[in-house]
């Protein structure tokens, strides 16, 4: 199975370079810059209050250096599909690309599952249909060649869902390293996050903190968070990493570059945000027609709420 997926990431990857070869000119001198940014705290069965503020927080630092932002917070998962779909459209060879999510996450089978805040699960096999595999993110990450890449999982707490799926798990699964992405998580593989009040998250709190420094790689980045995050808990937290960034990856660039204005985009527009599973189910091909693709911008604030055909 493993084998398969790398050669389906590989005939992915050539196929991406080829497009991008012909039908893409990336400017040399101003690399595009995208990120996705998800902050989900109002889960009803574990809240944690200060994880959007968090998101927020990160996504206006990256606003202010040029990045173009998809952003949703609290988001159900179909809001949170659309997120990814909207962020994945972007990419391209040759970006500098970030992934910031804060939230509820569960281990299953060496893999990592995001939860929406309607993540409903009662069973193993529910982590599949009500979770988000990472991989929805990372494979389009490794396909398109990215100059530069960050995924930040904020993810690793205790919840009532990681005992359903295994109670002899803990924390988050690390991915194997994968030649120019870099996955950063607040502790240990295996570990949680100690209980914290609500209102500081200390591995964010210093993040956003180091990532603010002008001209900073993100490897400095991470080695300040690192040490800030370890002396405050006495070693009790460690953030780790799946592989070094490179030494020419700077989020806080010296010279500001204002970020276009977002346009408001309303989740509720299935054909907009590609709705995929409204109509995977149709025999009228007048419905696959109307996902032709279309270049959209994401608002600054949340999704509006969908009428969701997920409930």
């Amino acid at each position: 199975m493993l084998k398969l997926r790398l050669a389906g990431v590989a005939l992915l990857t050539l196929l991406s370079a080829t497009v991008t070869a012909f039908g893409q000119n990336v400017p040399a001198e101003i690399p595009r810059r995208v990120a996705l940014v998800i902050g989900n705290g109002s889960y009803p069965q574990s809240p944690v209050g200060s994880l959007p503020a968090d998101a927020r927080a990160f996504a206006d630092v990256l606003r202010d250096d040029g990045f173009d932002v998809v952003y949703a917070e609290n988001a159900r998962r179909a809001e949170m599909e659309a997120a990814i779909g909207v962020f994945t459209r972007k990419l391209g060879w040759g970006v500098t690309a970030v992934v910031y999510y804060g939230g509820h996450a569960v281990q299953y089978q060496d893999r990592n599952f995001l939860l929406a805040i309607d993540s409903k699960i009662a069973t193993e096999a529910d982590v599949r249909t009500e979770g988000i595999d990472i991989d929805l993110i990372l494979d389009p990450l490794i396909v398109s060649r990215p100059a530069g890449c960050v995924v930040i999982l904020d993810a690793a707490r205790k919840n009532s869902w990681q005992q359903i799926v295994s109670g002899r798990v803990r924390g988050l699964a690390h991915q194997p390293p994968i030649q120019g992405l870099t996955v950063i998580y607040p502790v240990a593989a295996g570990e949680v996050v100690g209980d914290v009040p609500r209102s500081a998250n200390l591995f964010a709190v210093e993040l956003i903190k180091s990532v603010k420094v002008p001209g900073l790689s993100f490897k400095e980045v991470f080695r300040r968070v690192r040490t800030a995050v370890a002396q405050a808990t006495r070693d009790q937290q460690i953030p780790s990493e799946s592989s070094p960034s490179p030494d020419d990856l700077v989020i806080s660039s010296t010279r500001k570059t204002a970020a276009t204005p977002a346009q408001p985009v309303r989740a509720a527009d299935p054909v907009e945000l590609g709705f995929w599973d409204t109509i995977k189910g149709s025999d009228n091909p007048a419905d696959f027609k109307a996902l032709s693709p279309r270049t959209i911008e994401c608002p600054k604030q949340p999704f509006d709420r969908p009428v969701s055909p997920y409930k």
